[in-house]
């Protein structure tokens, strides 16, 4: 390490240190912990933004801060540094953030704008987010167990635009129009983030969230954006339906909104509209359903785990181009998508005692639906990838089916309903039978694996041989 960088290490090293001083003086001057905590939160996080005028080596960024993150370890374990630690809900934000620092400065190269930018939302953002929401927070909504406000939300979109918009004016890189398109786009997807990460687990994803979709907009045409733009709006309007119609919880519907965006952007129309589709399909039978019988919304881990798998592949299928995994992504998505319409058609037919019957015509029209869509993408072997993947739905019915037998089953604490999730009602149930880990919703996301590997498997194979 050159003699020089070792002694702007030092000095940063001390002024991290004197931060967390600072801190520690302003709870016993009668501040309150959440305000101790983000006043260490916001100074350092600045501190770390002259990274990339101070530092040229990335591994000399991830010594610090891998020292830092030990001594906030420490601390944390022997009750010290309580202007830091000190907050009533489970978070390892502060052990998270030294890292993620180190971890955008590997990834950005030290670039001025991309890791800045990203440490200054996640720090001044947050905070904002944070006091308006303590202060002023009047409708809110829960992630997972921790509450969220719609005024913390605004405010953390506020601070994230201009935090992203002064700095890309400035920097001469971007023409004016779209650096405000840039900023908004940014805001609206880093504001989703924050308003689903719990447990302080927001300090890694806002930051790497906000480089990602600079680097991956810095390089669109304006027309581009203006698309993007549209997209996002029409994203947002589905997810605000599924809301209303309670097929989702709000945080759920956050959840929708970022994953059909997630596969627009990395995928394009072939890998969107199926899931567009899908969800149209979801949105009739929740109308019809709404009108019958009340419905249990999805909330945000069961949507999450309901659709990783489809976003897992079309993150592998941007990086690689791989052309095998779309026909598992349409497998994927027709084994999700009949797995819900199952469950809702069941839900409707119950009421006439034709709730097995329904629940397979449910099945039956969820499996083909995206399947006949998106196989209509493919240039050549359509209709083999859409039987491929109407049959891997099928199959993950019977799967589901079978599965479903072992899996834990809980009791309401509010209701005193039995159901196969951890929570229902919106808290915590009571677990009746079985492991806690392996719910239906697993069980589900496992069957929807396994078939997107099989029709992965026959897809490269099939292709390869020919």
């Amino acid at each position: 390490m050159p003699q020089a960088e070792l002694i702007a290490a030092a000095i940063v090293g001390v002024a991290a240190i004197a931060i967390l001083g600072l801190s520690e003086l302003v709870r016993k001057l009668g501040a309150s912990k959440e305000q101790s905590r983000k006043a260490a939160h916001v100074g350092s996080g600045l501190l770390a933004c002259s990274f990339p005028w101070v530092f040229e080596s990335a591994l000399t960024v991830a010594i610090l801060t891998g020292g830092f993150a030990a001594l906030v370890l420490a601390a944390k374990k022997y009750g010290q540094l309580q202007g830091v630690h000190g907050v009533d809900r489970e978070s390892h934000g502060a052990a998270v953030f030294p890292l993620v620092i180190a971890l955008l400065f590997w990834i950005t190269h030290g670039d001025p704008l991309l890791f800045s930018i990203p440490i200054l939302v996640l720090t001044v953002s947050d905070t904002a987010a944070a006091l308006i929401g303590k202060g002023y927070g009047t409708k809110h909504f829960r992630a997972l167990g921790e509450q969220r406000s719609v005024e913390g939300s605004l405010a953390f979109f506020t601070v994230t635009f201009v935090a992203v918009h002064i700095p890309l004016l400035l920097s001469d890189t971007t023409p004016r129009l779209e650096s405000v398109i840039i900023a908004i786009l940014v805001a609206v997807f880093a504001t989703c983030i924050e308003a689903i990460s719990v447990r302080g687990l927001d300090n890694l994803f806002i930051p790497l969230v906000v480089s990602f979709s600079l680097h991956n907009f810095m390089s669109h045409s304006l027309q581009d954006l203006v698309d993007r733009t549209t997209a996002t709006a029409g994203f947002a309007l589905f997810a605000f339906m599924s809301t209303k119609l309670r097929f989702v919880t709000a945080t759920g519907g956050i959840a929708g909104f970022l994953v059909l965006y997630a596969c627009f952007s990395l995928g394009g129309h072939a890998w969107a509209t199926p899931l567009v589709a899908a969800l149209i399909l979801f949105l009739l039978m929740a109308q019809a359903l709404s009108r019958k019988s009340p419905l249990e919304p999805l909330g945000l881990s069961r949507v999450f785990q309901a659709i990783i798998v489809e976003v897992a592949l079309v993150f592998t299928w941007h990086y690689t181009n791989e052309p095998a995994l779309y026909p598992a992504y349409l497998a994927a998505l027709s084994g999700t998508t009949a797995l819900i319409c199952a469950r809702m058609a069941g839900q409707l037919g119950s009421a006439k005692g034709r709730g097995p019957m329904s629940a397979g015509v449910g099945g039956f029209l969820g499996a083909t639906v995206p399947a006949a869509i998106g196989s209509m993408f493919v240039a050549t072997d359509g209709t083999r990838v859409g039987i491929t993947a109407i049959l891997g739905g099928w199959s993950c019915i019977l799967l589901v089916f079978f599965l479903r037998t072992t899996t834990a089953r809980f009791t309401c604490t509010q209701c005193n309903e039995c159901g196969h999730e951890p929570r229902h009602c919106g808290n915590p149930a009571t677990l009746s039978t079985g492991h806690r880990v392996w719910t239906s919703n697993r069980a589900a996301m496992l069957s929807i694996a396994l078939v997107a590997g099989v029709a992965w498997a026959t897809a490269y194979f099939h292709w390869t041989s020919t």
